[in-house]
Parts: structure tokens; sequence; C-alpha cells
């Protein structure tokens, strides 16, 4: 599904929020106007060095040249975000912002208070890099309260969709995060499909295609993650790109109806598991031993050793503690719990977590994040109808979000007084 919305940011003074009226800047160069309120070339510059700056791409004249269009188009967004919100009296809080640092900082594993520390060296005024988080805190407010009580799946619906899929069985689902660049017709597609092949070669490198979808594709509602697709259910495009690709393939530039698209393939199955195969509903406690994106090969074997040490002795299912550790920030090591179906689980990971029994600890498994430590703390068969329904009432809701907030920003766009200089 799409990513659930990622946000980072510190406090900042009001007057850094607030956008200049048409009639404010006196000679500063205008690159767009949105109700009455300036987007400056000055603020497109600084919002493609920004993008620079986070997901590593090269800082070359022709980059800059191919991101301008669409970081421009990402910033009559957020304005337009922020004037709905404004509109709707949200408030966003200290807490929300945050939040949106940690989310940030986790997923591109830095250490806790870096990030701000990191746009600053690199020469990004720092109002840039809040005002983007803020429009993103923004949006995800907008959705919660416009969009998600209005989003429902009828037991009716449930039971067509299965009608349907299981008319269909013997097909393949796959597990993809989704990457969008949109395209308007102040774009050249060459220019477009030309920076996603730019970014799929950062992905092959290790970038997270989450990082890269926050800084890129903006809030664009057609961006997801780890959503679980049926392949004869795919647009044709995504379905012939997608027919043979594996886990961990980096598939693209598809052109779809909403955008150049690249895709990254998390998994796969056979769409008969979910009716042929018992549903077993597991809980893992999961230890994370957090590792740099460039560690070397002395720091990956330390990690190995200190996961092994943790093995023996992993702590109970009863808490987020590691036995033997005080303090887990210190050792980047980070504890979480995970309810789901053991046939949802990567393969790699189901593979080995179908073989222990309750209270077992796996050994230490190797991801992009790190050196992960699973404990198995529950493990129940499930009646084969209701794990059925509750996966295709997920999905349901999953592509209604999407649908619905797609419309809401284009119902924006369209309301809206936009002049693109």
């Amino acid at each position: 599904m799409m990513a659930q919305y990622r946000f980072f940011s510190l406090l900042i003074g009001a007057a850094l929020l607030v956008a200049p009226t048409a009639h404010a800047l006196g000679n500063i160069e205008t690159a767009a106007v949105v109700n009455d309120q300036l987007i400056t070339s000055l603020d497109v510059d600084e919002r493609v060095l920004l993008l620079l700056t986070t997901t590593d791409l090269p800082n070359t004249e022709e980059q800059r040249a191919k991101l301008r269009p669409q970081v421009l188009r990402m910033l009559v967004e957020e304005q337009l975000q922020m004037q709905e919100a404004s509109r709707l009296t949200l408030n966003i809080k200290d807490e929300d912002l945050a939040k949106a640092i940690k989310n940030i900082e986790e997923q591109s594993k830095r250490e806790p208070g870096s990030l701000e520390n990191y746009v600053r060296s690199r020469g990004v005024p720092l109002r840039t890099f809040y005002q983007q988080i803020r429009a993103q805190v923004a949006w995800s407010k907008i959705l919660m309260r416009q969009i998600r009580p209005k989003v429902n799946v009828t037991d009716e619906e449930v039971i067509r969709e299965t009608a349907r899929q299981a008319a269909k069985s013997g097909g393949q689902d796959i597990n993809i995060s989704t990457l969008t660049l949109p395209i308007d017709s102040t774009m050249k597609v060459e220019d477009i499909q030309a920076l996603a092949k730019t970014l799929m070669k950062k992905m092959q490198a290790g970038t997270p295609i989450a990082t890269l979808a926050q800084q890129l594709g903006g809030n664009q509602a057609s961006n997801a993650e780890n959503l679980w697709v049926p392949l004869k259910d795919a647009e044709p495009s995504l379905a012939s790109a997608l027919k043979d690709a594996q886990a961990g393939a980096v598939i693209g530039p598809i052109k779809t109806p909403v955008g150049i698209q690249i895709v990254q393939v998390n998994d796969r199955r056979a769409s008969a598991d979910q009716t042929s195969q018992k549903p077993i509903e597991i809980v893992l406690k999961q230890i994370l031993f957090g590792m740099g994106a460039n560690a070397s090969s002395a720091e990956v074997d330390a990690t190995l050793a200190i996961a092994q040490q943790v093995q023996e002795n992993p702590g109970t299912c009863m808490d987020e503690s590691v036995a033997d550790i005080k303090d887990l920030k210190d050792m980047q090591i980070k504890v979480n719990f995970l309810r789901t179906l053991l046939q949802q689980l990567p393969e790699q990971l189901r593979g080995m977590v179908m073989d222990m029994n309750v209270g077992t600890v796996s050994d230490p498994i190797s991801t992009p994040e790190g050196v992960v430590l699973v404990v198995l703390c529950e493990r129940i068969e499930k009646p084969d109808g209701q794990v059925m329904d509750d996966a295709v009432r997920k999905r349901l809701l999953q592509e209604k979000l999407l649908r619905e907030s797609a419309r809401y920003m284009r119902d924006l766009r369209t309301n809206a007084t936009i002049d693109i200089r």
C-alpha cells in the first residue's frame, strides 16, 4: 500500500512558513503563482538541492535541469495542501513534526538527531527542509480527516472479490513498492524517463525506494509500499513487465495512466497459497541490529558476532527488551513485534519461521537494514474463510484509499488558479 505518510522536522518560526503573496517579493523571479501565493525560482532551486542531498543523486547542471519540472509540480501541490489544511483549520503540532524526524532517520539508517546537521552541512536552508515536511504532515492530516472516515468496504464487496479471485485461482500475486513520477504539459516525457533510469540505478545500488518516493514522488497517492497485487489485476503495461520479475528486481521506467512508474518487486507467491494452505497467524519479536548503509566488512562481522551472542538470550515475548543489554539505542538495536500470516512473510523469512517452534529464536538474518533475529512468540491456525475475508477487505480498502486521495488532489488542482511562469 501506499506508503503510510513519512515526515520529519523541528520547530520553526511562523514567519518562515507563510508563503508570500504575489505582490510581496519585488524583483525576485516567479516560477508559479498558486491562488495568489508565489513559488519563486529560489524555492525551486533550494528544493532541488534538498532532493539531491537526500537522495545522493549527482549534483550536475544536467541533473538539476531534469529535476526542476518535477520539483515545481511538487511545490505547487504542497502549496495547495497547505492552503487546504488552513481552510480546514488543521493544526500541525510539534509532536507530529518530532515523529517525522524519527521516522525518516530510522528509514535512512541515520543516528537520532543527525538529519538536521546533515542537511545544514550540505548547504540546504533548513526552512526548505521544514516546509517540505510540514506539507507532508498537513496532507496526512487532510486524508485522515476528509478521506479515511468516508472509505468503507462492505461485506458484499468482499464476497464479490473473493468469488472473483477464486475464479482466477492458479495465478500469481506480487508484492510491490512503487514510485510514480507524474507527467503534465510542462514536462518532457523523455526527461522524466531519463530521471527514472537514474533513480533505478540508485535503487539497484541500495537506496530504499521509500526514500526516493518521499522526495520525488511527493504526496503522490499512486505511490504504494508493500502492496500485494494479483498479477492478473495489474495494469497491462505493469503486468507485462512484472510477469517474470523475481523478488529484488527493479522494473521500469513504465509509462502508465498516472505517470512514469518504477516498481520494486518485494516478493511473489502463487495466488492459490491463500486458499490451498491452512492460514497460520504468527507473532514475531524482531530484533534489528542496525548498520550504516556503507558498513565495512569488519562492522558487518562485529554486528553478526553481537547478534549471535543475543541469540543465546534474546529476552521474552512479554516486553521490548533484550536480555543483558540495558541501553538498546547505544548499540543501534531496535525491537518490535509483528502480527501477520506466515504465508505473507518474505520467502527467506517464511522458510525459516515455518520450521520454528513457539519460543525459539532464528539464526541471524542479513537484510538491507542490518542483521535481524526473530523470536516466534505465537502460532495460531486460523479458519480459512476468516483469513481470506480479512486479506481481501484490507486490499480493497488500500485500493479505495489510493483512488480517493488521488481524486482529492486532482480536485484541489482543478479548483485552484495556477499560473506556471
